[in-house]
């Protein structure tokens, strides 16, 4: 019964329409009787076909006669769109710009001068200092890699030299050990261009 509902109320809604078109028509009808004999329906269509973006001139014109110009067109709006925010130049800091490799060198060299190497900077055995946690573990992991690998090139950007020992020894912190071969590591200049850290 729904559907036989609505069927019969669009039915009735396309009867309306065509109803009002037909009454608009006879109106436009009437209008066009109501004109006089000298008058012409140019004007009238004109008026009544008239779309709001014209492509042409519908003013009368002629030889002799010039119509008033037509009126400017106007613009539809087009899609909003958001505005353009062009980055700002960046402001230079006075610090110099660090590599991640440069941070974690600079990091090791302030590990190796608190923990391990002295004033005088020679004869600095691993086994001698003093380590306080597993962070400490994780950068004798590091020396080891950057004083051992690639003949200790890595560290020696840091002016430091790495040399491994037969002894093992076996290196405590809290709960913590950690047992691996004695290193030596000593200071001096190195022979690598020295960059900005």
């Amino acid at each position: 019964s729904l559907q036989v509902w609505q069927k019969l109320r669009s039915h009735l809604r396309e009867l309306e329409r065509k109803n009002n078109r037909l009454q608009d028509i006879g109106q436009r009808i009437q209008e066009i009787a109501q004109l006089s004999e000298t008058e012409t329906a140019v004007a009238f269509f004109n008026e009544l076909l008239a779309q709001p973006l014209s492509g042409f001139d519908p003013n009368y014109w002629d030889k002799l006669e010039k119509a008033d110009p037509p009126k400017p067109k106007k613009r539809l709006p087009g899609r909003a769109s958001f505005p353009k925010l062009f980055l700002g130049r960046k402001q230079r800091s006075k610090v110099p710009v660090q590599s991640m490799d440069e941070a974690e060198l600079e990091l090791l060299r302030e590990w190796i001068n608190r923990r391990i190497v002295g004033a005088d900077g020679e004869n600095n055995l691993l086994s001698r200092a003093k380590f306080e946690g597993f962070a400490d573990f994780v950068r004798v992991i590091e020396l080891s890699r950057a004083g051992l690998l690639d003949d200790g090139k890595r560290l020696a950007r840091i002016d430091f030299i790495l040399q491994s020992g037969e002894p093992t020894i076996v290196l405590t912190a809290d709960e913590q050990s950690l047992c691996c071969r004695e290193m030596a590591i000593t200071r001096v200049q190195s022979k690598y261009q020295k960059q900005t850290l």
